[in-house]
């Protein structure tokens, strides 16, 4: 019993420390640039206005994601970018750092 109630106290605690590495965007991709070094450059509408990437180790995790991107340069959909506070501190500025790459996106 003690065990779950020090669990059900402390999750609370760890999600905060999580969430406060990482900035969750929604935004729409508006140009996607598939580069012959491999990467996928794309704009979005508030943060990326100077290029961001997908730098990810993955093809098929690039390949899910540059779907999704697709859809919503297609159809104006938004996606939820997750990035690192570091590189893009809040969502209301556009990052001044170019070709930073988003951790996660939720669709």
């Amino acid at each position: 019993m003690f065990k779950k109630l020090l669990i059900a106290l402390l999750l609370p605690f760890a999600w905060n420390v999580n969430a406060a590495n990482n900035t969750t965007c929604i935004d729409t991709v508006t140009k996607i640039h598939i580069h012959s070094n491999g990467f996928i450059y794309f704009n979005t509408d508030k943060v990326c206005q100077k290029w961001c990437q997908l730098d990810w180790q993955s093809e098929k995790q690039i390949d899910r994601a540059f779907s999704a991107m697709v859809v919503s340069q297609t159809s104006g959909a938004e996606i939820a970018f997750v990035w690192n506070d570091v590189d893009v501190p809040n969502c209301s500025t556009p990052t001044a750092v170019s070709f930073v790459s988003p951790q996660w996106i939720n669709l």
